[in-house]
């Protein structure tokens, strides 16, 4: 690499993901530059915090503290432990990436419904009011058009069902996009330090147990709402729309599980990168309760096993 190469890779972490973040288009690309550093062999806590700091200072001057505050809170969260966990405490990628998403949902849980009571911005009321302006433009609809009951209703839809879904997927979401670039390009030869085959990412699995509480997730969804007396409906709606929210963060898992079965037949009917790129688009945009029930559906059928079996021998 020639040296002029090498001091831009050294440098990039501290300014490219703050300029990635307040590009727009590339926001969801941020966390890169963050993880890129972090799993370099010998990067310390200070240049960690140090890159966090100068990637926020333009954020700050340009779209104020709060900007800055989910800044730090998501793409930095994300971008500094997520290589931490698996470089320092040497986890599996398994763990590392279930307590990031947590992680993930706690900050911006905490940004949204905890941030305003201390007199921070109210994210919460700003989103229910784009979703709002959302549904009205779909049914065409002008200003304070909206039944008032049916208001109600979707306000509680949106608080605790669209808001918190949306969470859940955009955090899981994130991270696998995220990840599956890092382990194409393998910056640092990470994956060889971490001993994870080429073939990682297309034979990953969920963890057995979690069938059980993405099995009390569905059973809530379907049937908590039942348990609420009859004369509490706005509860019933409430407990519903949780359980949808909470149901939806296991579809999504799943459904990656799902692709990453898709990719390992992909890989072995030899489809070019460009076509499962195009069809793994596609089956998350319309039909991803297909690849959650292939992922899902996988803990006892083991769809990769015959297969496996026949290159072993």
């Amino acid at each position: 690499m020639p040296a002029w190469a090498q001091v831009a890779s050294n440098l990039s972490p501290y300014f490219l993901s703050g300029l990635l973040y307040l590009s727009g288009l590339a926001t969801f690309f941020s966390p890169l530059p963050l993880i890129f550093m972090g799993l370099r062999t010998q990067v310390t806590w200070s240049e960690r915090g140090i890159a966090l700091f100068t990637n926020t200072l333009p954020i700050v001057a340009l779209l104020g503290t709060n900007s800055a505050l989910t800044y730090v809170l998501s793409v930095g969260a994300f971008g500094v432990l997520f290589p931490a966990l698996l470089t320092q405490w040497r986890m599996s990628l398994t763990k590392a990436a279930g307590l990031n998403i947590l992680g993930l949902i706690f900050f911006m849980g905490t940004l949204i419904f905890i941030f305003p009571k201390f007199g921070g911005t109210n994210y919460l009321e700003l989103l229910e009011q784009q979703f709002l302006h959302l549904a009205r433009d779909i049914r065409g609809l002008s200003p304070g058009s909206l039944p008032q009951r049916e208001l109600e209703e979707f306000q509680t839809y949106v608080r605790y069902g669209l808001i918190p879904s949306s969470l859940f997927t955009l955090a899981t979401l994130g991270l696998w996009i995220n990840f599956l670039i890092t382990f194409s390009i393998n910056p640092h030869n990470f994956r060889a330090r971490l001993s994870l085959p080429e073939d990682t990412l297309r034979t990953w699995k969920t963890p057995e147990w979690l069938v059980w509480p993405a099995l009390l997730a569905g059973a809530w969804a379907a049937l908590g709402s039942f348990f609420i007396p009859t004369d509490q409906a706005h509860n019933a709606l409430i407990y519903q729309y949780v359980g949808q929210a909470i149901l939806q963060l296991f579809v999504i898992i799943y459904a990656l599980q799902g692709i990453s079965i898709f990719g390992f037949f992909f890989n072995r009917w030899n489809l070019n990168r460009t076509l499962r790129t195009m069809i793994v688009t596609m089956i998350l945009v319309f039909v991803s309760p297909l690849a959650a029930s292939v992922g899902f559906f996988d803990l006892w059928f083991d769809f990769r096993s015959k297969f496996r079996q026949e290159e072993e021998t």
